[in-house]
């Protein structure tokens, strides 16, 4: 989304780690804390951030200019009235927030379509996570069929 390439053979939060010093486990919280939380001035001089803020500056200025925010997957407008006191982060959150749900809702999809006929159904969705009560004879299938 913006912009910045990974290097290949290592996590997003690996390569972050490394620039933080710390290890992969703290990496993921302080990189959750900045993009949620915003940057400060260490995060300002790490690439990776330098392309989120640039990215962030100008999903605001469009925003501003057309009072709408539109999301990545369903092109669907979200209008400045629904978001209480917008401003640049919280735009980038909704974004982000959208971003995922509108992922969430095409792999549900296809694990549903992939479901059809079976025994074993979802019964649970929270945030990232499904809980599939599973058949007895259907256990290998749950556990070895991927979404990508």
């Amino acid at each position: 989304m913006v912009g910045y390439d990974f290097p290949t053979g290592v996590t997003a939060h690996g390569h972050l780690a490394e620039s933080y010093g710390v290890d992969y486990e703290t990496a993921k919280g302080i990189t959750f804390r900045y993009l949620y939380g915003g940057l400060d001035e260490a995060a300002s001089e790490i690439p990776f951030f330098q392309a989120v803020q640039t990215y962030t500056d100008k999903l605001w200025a469009g925003f501003v200019v057309s009072g709408y925010l539109t999301t990545p997957v369903f092109k669907r407008r979200i209008h400045f009235t629904r978001i209480e006191e917008p401003n640049k982060q919280k735009v980038f959150n909704y974004l982000l927030q959208a971003l995922e749900t509108e992922i969430n809702y095409r792999k549900i999809g296809e694990l549903l379509d992939g479901m059809e006929g079976k025994m074993s159904k979802i019964i649970l969705y929270t945030y990232d996570a499904l809980l599939i009560d599973v058949h007895p004879a259907e256990r290998e299938w749950v556990l070895t069929t991927s979404i990508s």
